[in-house]
């Protein structure tokens, strides 16, 4: 029996550290597993962000263009002329 307490005392110094020591290990490849997700999706919301610039920008040459005001105008003067037509009873 008296041989059961120095086993048990290398395993409580021993054996508490090297779990801890695990245990931190493991946090720590969690930790970069997340930091490798968190870079793919910060890549991902970057290239989505560059296409949505592209995209704003092809919109407001459009809209800066004169000939979109012009479509615009044209638009409200057919608009008019239906409710004229509309409001003679053609």
């Amino acid at each position: 029996m008296f041989w059961l307490i120095p086993i048990v005392a290398i395993l409580a110094v021993f054996g508490v550290p090297a779990y801890m020591f695990k245990r931190v290990m493991d946090l720590k490849e969690r930790k970069l597993e997340l930091d490798a997700a968190t870079n793919k999706q910060l890549e991902a919301y970057k290239e989505d962000r560059k296409l949505l610039v592209g995209r704003l920008e092809v919109l407001e040459a459009i809209v800066e263009d004169g000939d979109f005001e012009l479509n615009q105008q044209m638009k409200l003067v057919a608009k008019a002329e239906e409710k004229k037509r509309l409001a003679s009873g053609e």
